[in-house]
């Protein structure tokens, strides 16, 4: 019963890195199409979530996470 509970389960995590791979992309993405339309005030906030997703997603790749 448990391997085969397990078994069922199987490459579920790999799905999970591989949407949030593609998630953090697409947040970057964002990001930065909206930076030029924003305030002034608000740049410096998407400017630093832009190099953090971007940080994010480097040490993600580091880690052997890929589309």
């Amino acid at each position: 019963m448990a391997m085969g509970f397990s078994g069922s389960n199987a490459g579920i995590g790999e799905i999970y890195k591989k949407v949030l791979y593609v998630d953090v992309e697409a947040g970057i993405r964002k990001y930065q199409e909206l930076l030029p339309e924003v305030s002034e005030n608000v740049k410096p906030l998407y400017e630093t979530t832009i190099k953090n997703l971007e940080l994010l997603l480097s040490q993600m790749q580091e880690f052997g996470v890929r589309k």
